[in-house]
């Protein structure tokens, strides 16, 4: 792509590990837009919210009408808490989430990140066919 830019653009110096820097800023903060059945329309950059941190258990949802952007609480909120919402699907496991937020350089220590591993269980596993049996059988075991 670097290679394009300069081609395209030969008489401006550009720096581009300033660019890549700008573009990766982009790609973090951006959000994508999306119609109420959740379809992607575009791709939006909203500096006051890309400020929100990140929870598996968020207290605020991300909603769009046409082109703006709105943050609703999903539960009454005191003035001195924290507003979070998710940048991933909250229903996959620990795992599956914490690779999925290898894109934005973080590792989540949310309470549902750092629990024991159960709910993947119930997320994941498999279910005994002996109805006597509650227990689960893991991908991995």
């Amino acid at each position: 792509m670097a290679n394009l830019v300069q081609l395209i653009l030969p008489s401006i110096e550009l720096d581009l590990k300033e660019i890549a820097h700008t573009f990766s800023k982009f790609a973090c903060n951006a959000h994508t837009i999306c119609d109420p059945e959740l379809r992607p329309l575009g791709t939006g950059l909203f500096p006051a919210i890309s400020i929100i941190n990140h929870s598996c258990v968020p207290n605020a949802v991300l909603l769009f009408e046409g082109r703006t952007a709105y943050v609703r609480a999903l539960q009454p909120l005191s003035s001195n808490t924290e507003v979070s919402i998710s940048y991933i699907e909250t229903a996959a496991t620990t795992l599956k989430r914490h690779n999925d937020l290898k894109q934005y350089f973080f590792t989540c220590t949310c309470p549902r990140c750092i629990k024991d591993s159960e709910e993947d269980a119930l997320l994941e596993g498999y279910r005994c066919k002996d109805q006597k049996c509650d227990g689960f059988l893991l991908p991995d075991s």
